[in-house]
């Protein structure tokens, strides 16, 4: 009697500093997806950076694979397809954050300040607040002073010091220092909130056989019907997957065109955050 092969796909899951993090962040959210009866098995892949795990992702080397909204542009041009997205609560948003105490009351004390952001490529980070700015009246390449310190976490931390006047980091950022610097975010303030746009999604390579791309994207919608499926989902920071498709992300290209005919070419390299 010959057994029979269980097939195994990779699923690439987005770079975290921390290796043991990333393991904590994400092997319950496989394990479910392992234990829900579709008939292969997932293996967790991922980039020592977001860089490395673009490059993965540019040369095809994940099955299916967790991606942020600009990046499902990039993969549709790849060959892969959106079978799921993040929910509601996932959408991703740009704060500007300042000190408590300080004299930043309205966005136009930020003209002439310094203003830190993590990188020029992030969306929500840099993109969503750099395109709110502008809107009310504040270029900060030409009426502030931008500085890229390439970490959420030390741009918040130079605004608790007065280092700086102000740091551009998304929601996400925010909520995670507030969670891990308590005292340091204390002394800080939002100041401003950007629009939100889409949260990351879920897609797939176009040389899955159909059917096992179906019962993934089915796993994923339930996993938040049972307990076990709703604990992998906030380990992950996922508030649950909904069915999706390429016009799920309309909101995201509609403001990147917006994005280019204000403020000009976007980055070839652009990350969630």
């Amino acid at each position: 009697m010959v057994s029979k092969t269980i097939p195994q796909y990779s699923f690439g899951v987005p770079a975290i500093r921390h290796v043991r993090s990333l393991w904590d962040r994400y092997a319950h959210l496989i394990d479910a997806l392992n234990r829900s009866g579709v008939g292969f098995t997932l293996k967790m892949e991922s980039g020592l950076t977001p860089d490395t795990y673009d490059s993965k992702l540019r040369a095809g080397v994940f099955d299916f694979a967790i991606v942020d909204p600009y990046q499902v542009l990039l993969a549709e041009n790849l060959g892969y397809a959106v079978i799921a997205r993040t929910g509601k609560a996932d959408r991703v948003s740009g704060v500007l954050v300042t000190a408590r105490q300080g004299d930043i009351h309205r966005l136009s004390d930020l003209r002439g300040r310094n203003i830190a952001f993590t990188n020029a490529t992030a969306l929500a980070a840099t993109l969503l607040n750099e395109y709110g700015l502008l809107e009310n009246g504040l270029d900060v390449h030409k009426k502030a002073l931008v500085l890229y310190t390439h970490s959420p976490e030390t741009s918040l931390l130079s605004v608790s010091i007065r280092r700086v006047d102000a740091a551009a980091v998304s929601l996400a950022d925010w909520d995670g220092f507030q969670h891990d610097h308590p005292a340091s975010a204390g002394q800080l303030t939002v100041l401003w909130r950007s629009d939100d746009l889409s949260g990351p999604a879920v897609m797939a390579s176009g040389s899955l056989p159909p059917a096992h791309v179906r019962g993934l994207q089915t796993a994923l919608v339930q996993l938040r019907e049972n307990d076990n499926g709703r604990n992998a989902l906030q380990r992950a920071g996922i508030s649950a997957f909904e069915p999706g498709d390429s016009v799920s992300y309309d909101d995201v290209w509609d403001f990147l065109q917006r994005y280019r005919r204000t403020l000009g070419p976007l980055p070839d390299r652009m990350v969630v955050r």
